[in-house]
């Protein structure tokens, strides 16, 4: 493409009151920031560059995208989205022209500008602005009187009818409001919903909090408390009883936060301040008004920009004066209906738009007479704009009515593209829509459409009345489907949550439709399963939870690939483990599931049914019972040709064997996990459980080597495997990755500063997805690191209060290293006694006596014998570790043991043995690490 050169790359060029610095691709609008999306700036850009002669569309297309073709349709729209932006064609300046046949062409004079000119300096200088208060007619007035209303009361309601514009003035005020309050505003919409039950869970995505089950409104109290901010609350009608709940609590447990909400109706709170939004003033009937005279009046004002916006060179004239003055009046000054009136005059002219308004809007009104008047108005508007679409527009609107929030070009062409509607029909349609206001496009790296909630009320009312809704929420729900499928393919977590986060609402829709009266339970399991790697990607697990178990609920359907029920059974049972632990009731449910299930299939899915059980076991230290389920695994894998069920089974095998303290069998079986796991099987795994077993093999792999006397190895392949994790992109492999890093660093010596962020990110992380097991791990590590400090009685605290909450989850692998620690912390502060009763107590719940941990626990044991007198039992419990260090072949504790026991020996006898022992194991760890260098 050859497109000329800007002055200089470094500098900005100026045209109207737009500067443009391609380097930096930022647009500013006397100085504030003009958001534009990556496409449409990436336009502007070629077309600023190719200023003076015709950028054809090919160029434009070759420009913009590419990396492939795309549709004609599809520049078109972010053309528009352009324009829009640049109010193209308003107050008599153009920027961008269309050459039919050919392309477009930049026509507005460019001016360079250096850095070191005043509007350069803007563009540095900008960092907030919307353009969304400039983008207002006529509500200065109300802004100024919502932001007082807000200075002084801490519930605002702004109530109007459809179409009056409330969304668009709460928008502009949330902008005005930024300022105002330490902590910022948050803004919620609540029109994608369609169960009340979501509102809480809503706001806490606003707010970056985990949403979990039965304590998402005491968690958004809580994190509530002390700070200062607007919560902004739009479209609150259809669930006005939930969320004046949620807002009553809210406000009466947290002092600082204030609440503007958007509804038709008041939320009729103690204290709420009710500011009702009307239509813009519109001129009386007056048939020799001028002009000027008209567009003193916003609604006038708002009209003739509507129309200049598709009409570059239209001025309104004093003999069309009128006619704009009775179509406002007609329509009661609301903005949205007079934005579809105008987007008709290039087609129909203004002159005759009164009369045949007033024709329609009397035949749709028909039967709605106890309708508000301007309700009756805004449908009448609707339903006129409606009636003057081709058939295609009109069948696209009504069926695009099902999307829940926005929607794509792919999903609209499967919900509206049956029969001669083809993918260009579509997008034609939906262009169509664009331009008559009755679609809203929101252009950014990809198109997406939204239809504004008036309009959606209307066009669901249409495609219900035609009999086509259920045909439509089905294409929808299949749509879905196919998308949570083809998610199943991709290598990162991260690329499933940016694949699917801009259509949760959408699945949302979809599953709430399968379920109910209205869908199929055999589609709804379908469904259910496959949404499982969406809500990992997302971190939404008690949402996970909350649908399989409805799945679970229908039970299996006729004909149902075993596929569907494992997915529901192990993403259920998973995100009940990761968030409430494997407690009781977890192993039951999942023990029941799995006798219900068929044989499993020797592929490479076929050890579900055995994973469940054999997850809640190991995480409960019952490792008897899970060594038996690994027997079972390795059986069905044995001579199996299949490289993912030999892995799975080599997996269970090595973390078994590695929590029994059996560290040879466990490095053997992961070295064949790593060999046999597939990229295929290693995603899929991700995708049902959010689990990256890669990464966590890396880990412990890392660990045993440590703990064999491989120190440098086995750290060195920790810090691998934590990467690894990183590079997953989601919350619950960072976690597990941080918890066994932290604790190996402690093991190796490492100081409280490299502890601490780990315990922080750890704890951070696990609280914002609920991980109540990883929260807990994060205060023990905190508690560790207390202790290198110094700080013993701290450490206690941090130590016991996780251990408690660990205990809580059932969560058993690090136990015996947590009560060794909280023991030794115990005895810093002179309580040996205490931490004797506590490792007793311990030794006497365990329900297996061995772990890899345990050698460590006896060492602590023994030291808090020597510290109570009992320096006969303290000599032999320090070679009861030596020697089940001895059994195991972990070196590490062995060495740790040696230290100890040499330093606290009291007599010649055993501490001449105990420095022997010493001597002895650390010329075994440096042979070791002259065999590896």
């Amino acid at each position: 493409m050859d497109l000329q050169e800007l002055p200089n790359p470094s500098d900005s060029v100026a045209f109207g009151p737009f500067v443009l610095n391609s380097v930096r691709r930022s647009l500013t609008e006397d100085g504030h920031q003009v958001r534009l999306g990556a496409r449409a700036m990436d336009l502007l850009v070629a077309l600023v560059q190719g200023a003076g002669r015709v950028v054809t569309r090919a160029e434009l297309c070759a420009f913009a995208w590419p990396t492939g073709e795309v549709a004609s349709a599809t520049l078109n729209v972010h053309i528009g989205s352009l324009r829009q932006a640049l109010r193209d064609g308003q107050d008599g300046l153009r920027y961008i022209v269309n050459v039919s046949g050919r392309g477009y062409q930049f026509v507005a004079p460019l001016t360079a500008i250096t850095q070191d000119d005043g509007r350069a300096d803007a563009v540095l200088r900008s960092t907030a602005g919307t353009g969304l208060q400039r983008s207002l007619v006529g509500r200065d007035e109300v802004l100024n009187q919502l932001v007082e209303r807000i200075r002084a009361r801490r519930l605002v309601t702004l109530t109007g009818f459809a179409g009056v514009g409330k969304t668009s003035v709460a928008r502009a005020l949330a902008e005005r409001a930024e300022q105002m309050f330490e902590h910022g505003v948050r803004f919620i919409e609540l029109a994608p919903l369609t169960d009340p039950g979501l509102v809480p869970s809503a706001l806490a995505q606003a707010l970056g909090l985990p949403v979990r089950p039965g304590s998402v409104i005491a968690d958004i109290s809580k994190a509530l408390v002390g700070r200062e901010v607007l919560l902004v609350m739009d479209n609150c009608e259809h669930v006005i009883d939930a969320v004046a709940s949620l807002v009553q609590t809210v406000l009466t447990n947290s002092d600082g936060v204030k609440v503007l909400a958007t509804s038709r109706e008041a939320l009729r709170l103690p204290g709420e301040q009710v500011i009702a939004l009307s239509g813009l003033a519109y001129p009386a009937d007056d048939a020799s008004t001028t002009a000027a005279e008209a567009l003193t009046y916003p609604a006038v004002q708002l009209f003739e920009r509507r129309v200049r916006a598709a009409i570059a060179d239209f001025r309104l004239a004093d003999r069309d004066a009128a006619a704009a003055s009775a179509i406002c009046r007609q329509l009661d000054g609301v903005p949205l209906a007079i934005e579809l009136a105008a987007s008709h005059v290039e087609a129909l002219g203004i002159q005759g738009l009164p009369e045949l308004m007033g024709g329609t809007a009397s035949a749709a009104n028909a039967g709605l007479r106890t309708a508000p008047d301007r309700h009756r108005t805004m449908k009448a508007a609707i339903d006129w704009s409606y009636r003057l679409l081709a058939p295609v527009e009109q069948a696209v609107l009504r069926k695009v009515s099902v999307f829940a929030g926005g929607f794509s070009l792919d999903a609209a062409v499967s919900v509206g593209g049956e029969g001669a509607a083809s993918d260009d029909t579509v997008a034609e349609a939906l262009a169509v829509l664009a331009a008559k206001s009755l679609v809203a496009v929101e252009a950014d790296e990809h198109v997406r459409y939204r239809l504004l909630e008036a309009t959606r009320s209307f066009a669901a009312q249409a495609l219900s009345e035609r009999g086509e809704a259920g045909d439509a929420k089905l294409r929808h729900a299949k749509h879905f489907l196919a998308a949570l499928a083809g998610v199943r393919g991709m290598t990162k977590a991260g690329d499933v949550a940016v694949a699917l986060r801009a259509d949760l609402d959408n699945v949302r829709a979809a599953l709430a439709w399968s379920f109910s009266v209205e869908g199929d339970p055999a589609f709804a399991r379908q469904l259910a399963g496959a949404s499982v790697p969406m809500w990992f990607a997302l971190n939404l697990l008690a949402e996970c939870h909350d649908w399989m178990d409805r799945a679970q609920g229908l039970g299996p359907q006729p004909g149902e690939p075993q596929e569907v029920a494992q997915n529901i059974q192990y993403g259920g049972q998973s995100s009940t483990i990761f968030t409430s632990g494997a407690t009781d009731d977890a192993f039951g449910a999942w023990m029941q599931a799995s006798s219900g299930s068929p044989p499993p299939e020797v592929d490479s899915n076929g050890l579900l049914p055995l994973l469940g059980p054999w997850t809640v076991l190991l995480r409960r230290m019952e490792l008897g019972k899970a060594s038996e389920l690994v027997v079972q695994a390795e059986q069905l894998a044995s001579g199996s040709s299949v490289r993912d069920l030999v892995a799975t089974a080599a997996w269970m095998r090595s973390l078994t064997s590695h929590h029994q303290g059996r560290f040879a069998d466990a490095l053997a079986s992961f070295e064949r996990f790593l060999q046999e796991e597939t990229p295929a099987g290693r995603q899929f795994f991700l995708s049902i459980s959010g689990f990256d077993r890669r990464s966590g093999v890396h880990l412990l792999r890392g660990l045993t080597n440590w703990l064999l006397g491989r120190t440098d190895a086995g750290l060195a392949e920790c810090q691998a495997g934590y990467a690894a994790a990183r590079a997953v992109g989601t919350d619950l492999p960072i976690c597990e990755a941080l918890q066994w890093r932290g604790f190996a660093l402690f093991l190796a010596g490492a100081d409280a500063a490299v502890l601490e962020p780990i315990a922080v990110e750890l704890g951070e992380r696990a609280k914002a997805s609920d991980f109540s097991s990883h929260a807990a791990l994060a205060s023990c590590l905190s508690g560790l690191a207390a202790s290198l400090r110094g700080d013993p009685a701290r450490a206690a605290g941090l130590l016991d209060a996780g251990y408690r909450e660990v205990q809580a989850s059932r969560y058993g692998p690090f136990d015996p290293l947590i009560v060794g620690e909280l023991a030794a912390a115990m005895c810093a502060l002179g309580k040996p006694g205490d931490a004797l009763d506590l490792i007793s107590e311990f030794e006497c719940s365990r329900p297996e006596p061995s772990s890899w941990c345990a050698a460590e626990l006896l060492r602590r044991k023994a030291e808090a014998q020597h510290l109570s007198g009992l320096y006969v039992e303290s000599e032999q419990t320090f070679l009861d570790a030596v020697e089940l260090a001895r059994q195991q072949g972990a070196l590490s504790w062995e060495l740790r043991t040696a230290r100890s026991f040499a330093e606290l020996a009291r007599t010649p006898g055993p501490r001449a043995s105990a420095r022997n022992l010493l001597t002895a194991v650390n010329g075994r760890i440096a042979a070791l690490q002259v065999e590896a260098a």
